[in-house]
């Protein structure tokens, strides 16, 4: 009969968690609000903003840094290429950089005007 030659299908299988490791496509908006760590571990801001250019290739973040509860934070762009983007065991966003503080504070700070980042 027809049922005893069909191939055998499975119903895909469900994982609990996402895997950990490098994260592929996703949205800009939801790196927004993402914590920015350093190589010690250290906190170092969170993402603000993800800047793309003309083709809509993703060419920097904007970083708040620095202050406390919002006030004294300065945003400054930091390199795509120098941030690295994982989950963790949970499916949690994670960026990291090589940069230490003191190569962010140096950084010149930035704002947003109509619609754009400029130096300040």
């Amino acid at each position: 009969t027809a049922a005893d030659t069909a191939p055998a299908t499975r119903a895909p299988t469900a994982s609990t968690a996402p895997a950990a490791g490098p994260v592929g496509t996703i949205g800009a908006a939801t790196l927004v609000g993402v914590d920015v760590k350093n190589s010690n571990g250290e906190n170092i801001g969170e993402i603000k903003d993800v800047v793309v250019d003309g083709s809509g290739k993703a060419t920097s973040i904007m970083l708040g840094t620095g202050g406390v509860l919002g006030l004294g934070e300065r945003t400054v762009p930091v390199g795509w290429d120098q941030i690295r983007i994982m989950s963790d065991d949970a499916g949690k966003l994670q960026a990291t950089t090589s940069l230490t503080k003191e190569q962010i504070e140096a950084m010149p700070e930035y704002t947003k005007d109509k619609g754009a980042w400029r130096a300040k």
